[in-house]
């Protein structure tokens, strides 16, 4: 099997530094995401516990690009489970990344997405580009950002002050310092559709099953500072809504603020002239 090169893995220069190194990184960037994505989809239907071609070349992948960056140890939690409608027993399986240089004193950021499709009874063949092959590619590329951070203590001196990046309040967001870095988690469920209908247990098989698993173990759930689920993402000028502003709305907001800053820069990879996000710009609105 054989996967698409990553155009950013280059630990001697990790960082684009004029405008013109800027654009083609974000060229090289949507290529990589846009070849990634389509060699996903070509591998078909990846169903949860079907075994099928499409399931384990899916699989496959994500278990070797997850670590191809480096700085990432990969485990799976295969389980199994059944299914409330027939009883039938099905199998499913996890990938679980840890990133190596991030502290748990610093806090743990877990990321997450599902790499099953859905499957449909009269035997509709559905990839789930947006649902959810896009966010799992998303989650290669942030793992090679924070791999090229952790890559660019080894390979260079550069100050930090030419390495983080800083909010409109001067904030910083990335530190290359490794021990400032957070526990980072990068979740890839299997089973969160439902075999049938969505209604009882017949969902989110892989996601309950971890997080009973890690509540069972002390002070594991309690770890997590910020959970983050990417899910139906793909077409273009999302919108992102602050739905737990209780719980959440500190991130929602940091998470604006660094979006506004990096589209004033230009630096967004979908600001795209003419796009939906574009659009959303000039009338003012916020994107996230």
């Amino acid at each position: 099997m054989s996967f698409p090169p990553s155009p950013l893995w280059k630990p001697a220069c990790p960082f684009a530094t004029t405008a013109d190194q800027r654009a083609t990184e974000r060229a090289a960037v949507r290529d990589y995401l846009q070849q990634t994505t389509e060699l996903q989809l070509s591998y078909g239907p990846r169903v949860a516990g079907s075994n099928s071609s499409g399931y384990r070349a899916v699989h496959d992948m994500i278990t070797t690009m997850a670590a191809c960056p480096g700085y990432w140890a990969i485990e799976t939690d295969d389980f199994d489970d059944v299914v409330e409608k027939t009883g039938e027993m099905k199998h499913f399986s996890h990938i679980i990344a840890t990133f190596e240089k991030g502290n748990s004193s610093n806090g743990h950021l877990v990321l997450a997405a599902h790499f099953d499709s859905k499957w449909f009874p009269d035997g509709s063949r559905f990839v789930g580009a947006c649902d959810s092959a896009v966010p799992v590619v998303m989650l290669f590329e942030l793992m090679k950002r924070l791999s090229t951070v952790a890559a660019s203590r080894n390979s260079t001196t550069a100050s930090a002050d030419s390495n983080t990046a800083n909010d409109e309040e001067g904030n910083n967001h990335i530190d290359v310092e490794h021990n400032s870095l957070p526990l980072v988690t990068v979740m890839f469920f299997d089973g969160e559709e439902a075999f049938y209908r969505w209604e009882g247990t017949d969902n989110t098989y892989g996601s309950r099953h971890l997080a009973a698993k890690w509540a069972s173990e002390e002070g594991r759930i309690d770890s997590i500072g910020l959970f983050v689920l990417l899910d139906l993402i793909g077409p273009s000028g999302p919108t992102f809504h602050n739905y737990f502003p209780e719980s959440t709305g500190s991130s929602y907001l940091k998470l604006h603020r660094i979006e506004a800053q990096r589209r004033v820069e230009g630096k967004l990879l979908s600001a795209q002239p003419g796009s939906s996000a574009e659009k959303k710009k000039k009338k003012g609105e916020p994107n996230s």
